[in-house]
């Protein structure tokens, strides 16, 4: 059957962007891109699953496609700045290549992590090169989300991943491999989404959220029959307040702007978006100022919201919101919600009903009549083109 098994996802923020450098242990001379996930087996024992970019091995440290690496582990009392244990593992053999794939493999130390100590993680080749080090301290809450059997949940714990962290998927059925897409958020452009392949060992696989966008995973071969989506999102997430993200976000209503040349000018996103803002309000500051406002506003409620297979402002909700603002009150129904931007029910123009539409184990709302409300989306694009903060009601 489609539903026969469950994800468990435990969202581990290991990534290269490393927690607590000790300057002379951690110095990597090739810095090979590795991800890493600590899990106390026992109280004497440890369990360390990788995943390391196959391409940076392949680049930086192989022979005929071969790449010979062992890890040495120190744990240290933090409180008294002591070594406690000290553990080398045996060197394994990993076959490599140029594709974008990560080797993923696991291996056990004989003792647990404590709180007040810390993992010092070293990956290195037979030539003893450090290719990458990684200092882990332990969390006292351990951030988490479950994806369980449809139709049992609606509700997630975490509608969202935040970049440079990586899952452990577990997969209970008899897959070879893990299938899922990634895509941009580029929302105005139709891009053709990359596909991936992870290999699944003692049924668990590992996924990398290296760039901002959305995951799309399947449960097979042909990318056809999808099981659950989840956006990857920056660290300042829901708050769209960097001058890079806040430039894209402006295509919501100016969808023909050159967001590429606007990212590679020498003066930066800062005074590019200064420049469009000031540009929209003739000058005005004041002006300008308050549209800057009330828009991103807008969009931050937006993603903290409407964010479930996708960024809360590239929803169909999130969009309206943004754009027209909040309705006098919204109806909600087991299969709907209804949003009114009148008082007079009889005006069934200013009346959006989003259904509950099923992708896999997600339901999310969807506007099924957008082109009817066509009007409004360009009246309000108008205003906002003239730096005029609007809403329908």
């Amino acid at each position: 059957m489609r539903w026969l098994f469950i994800f468990y996802i435990f969202l581990l923020f290991g990534s290269c962007k490393q927690q607590k450098i000790v300057s002379n242990y951690n110095t990597p001379i090739a810095e090979i891109e590795t991800y890493y996930s600590i899990e106390n087996n026992t109280d004497s024992s440890t369990i360390i699953s990788y995943s390391i970019s196959s391409k940076d091995l392949y680049i930086k440290s192989s022979k005929n496609s071969k790449s010979y690496l062992y890890f040495e582990i120190e744990q240290y009392d933090e409180t008294l700045n002591q070594l406690i244990h000290s553990y080398t593992t045996r060197t394994k053999i990993f076959h490599v290549s140029e594709n974008s794939s990560y080797i993923q493999n696991s291996f056990t130390i004989p003792f647990g992590v404590k709180q007040h100590t810390s993992l010092r993680i070293r990956l290195l080749n037979t030539q003893n090169t450090l290719l990458h080090s990684y200092t882990y301290y332990p969390s006292p809450i351990k951030t988490s989300l479950q994806i369980l059997q449809y139709p049992n949940i609606e509700i997630w714990n975490q509608p969202f991943v935040f970049t440079d962290t990586f899952a452990i998927i577990t997969k209970f059925n008899q897959n070879q491999f893990l299938y899922y897409t990634y895509k941009n958020n580029d929302a105005f452009e139709p891009i053709v989404s990359e596909k991936f392949k992870t290999k699944i060992v003692n049924d668990t696989s590992f996924v990398v959220f290296s760039q901002v966008g959305n995951y799309t995973f399947y449960s097979d071969s042909l990318y056809t029959d999808t099981v659950f989506r989840i956006p990857a999102v920056s660290k300042n997430f829901p708050k769209n307040n960097n001058p890079c993200e806040m430039i894209t976000a402006l295509q919501i209503f100016l969808p023909l702007l050159n967001i590429d040349s606007l990212y590679n000018t020498k003066v930066g996103c800062k005074v590019e978006l200064d420049k469009i803002w000031l540009q929209l309000a003739k000058n005005n500051e004041i002006k300008a100022k308050e549209a800057i406002k009330m828009y991103y506003t807008r969009i931050e409620k937006a993603n903290k919201m409407y964010s479930i297979s996708q960024a809360g402002m590239y929803s169909n909700r999130g969009m309206c919101l943004i754009l027209l603002g909040e309705p006098l009150h919204i109806q909600y129904n087991n299969e709907s919600e209804i949003w009114y931007y009148t008082a007079d029910t009889t005006i069934q123009d200013k009346i959006f009903t989003f259904t509950k539409q099923y992708s896999g184990i997600q339901a999310d709302y969807i506007l099924p009549k957008i082109s009817e409300k066509t009007m409004f989306f360009d009246i309000a694009k108008l205003n906002w083109q003239n730096c005029k903060a609007f809403t329908l009601r």
